[in-house]
Parts: structure tokens; sequence; C-alpha cells
């Protein structure tokens, strides 16, 4: 740094403040998109953020989560503290921390929502110092602090999202940028120094979502001898342990949700015995290869450098063995990514291997700029070749961009719920949740299912006359998730009960009602075009 003089200071302000751009505009655009978004529930999109809300209150009351299966226990813990810090400072919605949660769950989403916004932006300012320390150029960091604009989905899972993605972002991130320091540093390529820092990183990644393992491939190809593999296995399990100490005693389910997952063709774990859907498998595959555009192109570029360098050392040149070896490795696992992901196609799970992209386009800028002799025109040529790649990014997502921006109109939700809830003066009434479905209550339930059923005392307290229809089990319970007889229900209340639910549910529970009683018919009392719909049975 060159703090002595005035010169110094400048390009020290300069230099910060080019650091600063992607940050703030991030923390702006997301922050601004949390506070107008209405309710969670709207729509039925609980899913996972209820679910993480509530196994965050299991951390913070030092209980065991309910939901292993990703594991995703990092996130938990920092929901955790989360909850707990915030209660601390402002006590708002309950006696106890547990009551507060279940009786004004959005404003605890909202709280969550911001602090892994901070988060992180926090990470992405801090990795853009990183970065720059060691590679002493302000547009290598300037690419790795884009990462989150290669993908619509980073920047929705990664900013706006409350779920395991916001741990599995930074693990990612964090993992390229060590994929580079390696790169930079070679005299330490033969110390543990890289052997416990990719096993720290890995272990913490597979804790937050198992969807991390193919990276595992890249130090493997890193290392040339059996003992740095062995330590970094060795750390690598240390460091998943110590990254899930709250879910030891769940090793076991969670073991067992694993192989099925592997062993199962159908989603988490269910399907046939087999470990593919051989019928769709290969159109999965090519659609989860043209899903993410950024991945996509960046792993054919790798390929076409892979041939040129190989080429190149194999008439003496091996001046980028470096380079070749870890392109090799960072294309090895993304292959395997696409293998793995294609088995349950979903493009949200290509994150981990989108977030190494900028880590593959540092090196391939990096080996085409050694070419150049001129020490200014080397630095033109990586400026505007970066610039014109985050621009690219960009204006390749401005319309997610700009809808971090905007308001969705859900308000015929809250009039929906509302209606379920009136009232005829002095009756006793009973309101149905249908689960899923776009209600306090399905969200409160499926939360519940996920934390081990630990709050169903506190959600009877609150909801006294609520009960919810499982449309997967097609079981009316309460919220121990005992089931109630349709008729009984009907008797208690005298025929007063409302059910609330998305339009297309009224067959599935029509049955069941016809099934269960002789004099109950069902009414529809409003509905709407967005597929809201209040069911009143007397």
């Amino acid at each position: 740094m060159y703090l002595n003089d005035k010169s110094g200071l400048v390009r020290n302000l300069l230099l910060y403040t080019a650091l600063l751009a992607i940050p703030a505009f991030l923390i702006f655009s997301s922050l601004r998109r949390i506070e107008q978004r209405e309710d969670i529930w709207y729509g039925g999109g609980y899913d996972p953020a209820y679910a993480y809300l509530h196994n965050s209150l299991n951390i913070a009351t030092l209980k065991l989560p309910g939901h292993v299966d990703h594991p995703g226990t990092p996130m938990q813990v920092i929901g955790g503290i989360v909850l707990r810090v915030s209660y601390l400072i402002k006590p708002f919605g309950g006696e106890t921390l547990a009551d507060a949660v279940i009786q004004q769950p959005e404003y605890y989403l909202k709280v969550l929502n911001r602090s892994v916004a901070w988060l992180s932006v926090l990470f992405i300012l801090s990795i853009g110092l990183i970065v720059h320390r060691f590679t002493r150029n302000i547009w290598y960091a300037l690419l790795i602090q884009s990462t989150p604009l290669l993908s619509a989905l980073l920047l929705y899972n990664g900013f706006l999202r409350i779920s395991q993605e916001v741990v599995l972002m930074i693990a990612s991130v964090s993992f390229g940028v060590f994929c580079l320091y390696w790169y930079y540093n070679s005299a330490k390529r033969k110390t543990h120094y890289y052997t416990d820092g990719f096993g720290i990183i890995t272990g913490f990644g597979i804790a937050s979502k198992i969807i991390f393992l193919p990276l595992m491939i890249i130090p493997f190809v890193l290392f040339s001898t059996r003992e740095n593999r062995f330590r970094y296995i060795k750390a690598t399990i240390l460091s998943f342990i110590f990254f899930t100490i709250p879910i030891i005693p769940a090793y076991p389910s969670m073991g067992w949700w694993i192989i099925r997952l592997f062993t199962h063709s159908g989603i988490y774990g269910s399907g046939a015995a087999t470990v593919i859907d051989t019928s769709s498998y290969l159109n999965d595959l090519k659609s989860m290869f043209v899903g993410e555009p950024f991945l996509m192109y960046t792993f054919l570029a790798s390929a076409v450098f892979i041939l040129a360098l190989s080429i190149l050392r194999f008439k003496g040149r091996k001046e980028n063995d470096g380079a070749l070896r870890l392109l090799i490795a960072v294309i090895i696992a993304q292959t395997a990514g696409f293998l793995i992901t294609a088995k349950h196609p979903n493009v949200n799970y290509l994150l981990p291997y989108v977030c190494l992209s900028t880590s593959s386009m540092v090196i391939m800028i990096t080996i085409l700029s050694e070419r150049i002799r001129l020490h200014w025109v080397r630095q033109v040529t990586v400026a505007v070749t970066v610039s014109g790649l985050i621009l690219i990014m960009g204006y390749r997502f401005r319309s997610p961009l700009s809808g971090m921006f905007t308001i969705n109109n859900n308000r015929h939700f809250e009039y929906a719920w509302q209606l379920a809830l009136n009232k005829d003066a002095g009756m006793k009434q009973a309101v149905i949740g249908v689960n899923p479905g776009p209600s306090p209550i399905a969200a409160q339930f499926f939360a519940n299912a996920y934390s081990r059923m630990r709050y169903a005392g506190v959600l009877e307290n609150y909801y006294p006359d609520y009960y919810i229809f499982d449309t997967y089990s097609g079981r009316l319970v309460n919220w121990n998730n005992e089931q109630v007889s349709w008729k009984e229900l009907a008797h208690l209340y005298q025929g007063n009960i409302r059910i609330i639910g998305e339009a297309g549910f009224e067959s599935q529970i029509g049955k069941h009602i016809e099934t269960h009683s002789n004099n109950l018919y069902i009414e529809r009392i409003w509905s709407h075009n967005h597929a809201v719909v209040v069911w009143g049975v007397k």
C-alpha cells in the first residue's frame, strides 16, 4: 500500500472505492427488495424459509434441529445466533423467544433476511480485498466480486432468500478463491497449508449442502502425493464434524437420507430403487448443462484452454502447468456436478459449480495477458476484458436485477386469510389450512413438522381453533399431527368451519368431507384468479 505520499493515498482511495461498488449495489438493492417484500407465506412460498426459522429457533434454544437432510447446519446456527441477539436487543412478540417467533414469524423472517443480506455482502467485500491482496490486481478482485451477477439464482438465493444456499455460496466462492491462491503462491504447494485450508472449506461446504461434494475432486487433482490427499480427507472430516456439532445425534438419520438420495431415482430419495431414471436422464443432463449460460460458456472455454495448454506442454512448454492442472481439476468437478444434478434436475443445484466460474475466468485471462509483453497494454487488456464481462453479466440479468426493486402485489392472499377468520357473532369457529397452501397455519405446520414437532404446544396455545388438512397424507390433523375426525369437528363447531387453500383442493377435500359426514356441504364464499380460494363448510 502507498500510504506515505498523496499519490499513494489517492491510489488507495480509488482502490477501496472500486471494491465497495459491487457490495454497495448488492446491499442497497437487497435491503430495498426485502423491505418491499410482502409476507413469505403468500402463495404458499414458505419452503424453506419457515423450516429454517423453526430450526434456527431450535439452535437458539439449544435443541436438536429437525431438518438435517442437506444438512444445512451452518445456516441454522447463523439463524439461531441472529434470533437470540435480535430478541436480546428488542424482545418483540412474546415473553419467551419461542413465543415471539411463533407469534410474529414474518417479523423474525425479515430480521433473518436482512442479516443474510449483510452477511453475503460483507463476504463479497472481504473476498475482493483478499483477492486483491494476493493477485495485486484490482480487476481480478472485481471479477470475483461479480460472482453473484453470474446468475439470477445466485442473486435470489444468496441475498433475498433464507436458505442453506446463502452459506453454500460463501463456501463455494471461498473454495474457488483458495484455488486461485494455490495458483498464485506455488511456493507453499508442498506444505500442509493447502491440505488443511481446502479441508476446512470443504467440510464447511458439505455441512452447508451435500451438492458441494464434487468440489472435493479439485484438491485430489492438485495434490500429487497420497500423504497430502489423506491429510485433506482427514481435515475435511474434522471440519464437517465441527460445523455439524448441533446435529451429531442425527447422523444416522442424515446418513440414511443421503444413501437413499443416491440409490433411488425419485426426488429426495423417493421412487424406484435405481440410481437414475434412464428414460429421462440424458434430456435432464442436457437441460442442466444449458440451464446456466455463464457456467456453460466458462466450461466450454476451459475445455479449449485445456486443449491448448496440453498441446503447448507436449511441445515442452511447461510454464502453465499450474494453470493446466487447476483448469482440469475444475472442469472435472463441474462435469461431476452436471452428472449428479441431472439425477434430480433443478438449476438451483448448480450453484457451487457456477461459483467456480469466475475463478476459471481469472486463470484464463491471466494466461492470455501474460503473452502481452508491454505492461500498460497488458493492464488495459485485462481492464477491458473484465469490465466487458461484468457489463455482460449485468446486461444478461438486467430483468432479474430490476426485479429486485419491484413489489409483487399479493394482497389477495391476505384478503382470503382475513375472510377465513371472519366469524359470525358469538359463534365458535374452526379454521382449516390446507398444506401446502397460502395461509399462515400451513406455513407454521410445515415448519413445525421439519423441527421435530417441538412447538406444537406453543402453536396450540396461539392457534387454539386451527387445524391442518395435509394433502400429502390425506389427513385432517391438529398441531400435534394427530388425526381429527371430520364428523367430530363438525359437531364440535356446529358446522361453522372455514377452509383456506389453493384452487384445486376442493375435489380432494370434498371426498373426505363426504366420506366422514352426512349433512355437510361446501360453499364457495370467495375466489380469485390467482388460485386462492376460501371455503365455508356448514
